[in-house]
């Protein structure tokens, strides 16, 4: 399905991001 694989990489941009963010906030704050 197109659209499922659309959200599928959707979902995987935005989990990446997250970590991301996360890693970025944890090193600021240390």
């Amino acid at each position: 399905l197109y659209w499922l694989d659309k959200f599928m990489k959707f979902l995987l941009l935005s989990l990446f991001a997250y970590f991301m963010y996360n890693s970025v906030a944890k090193k600021i704050m240390v």
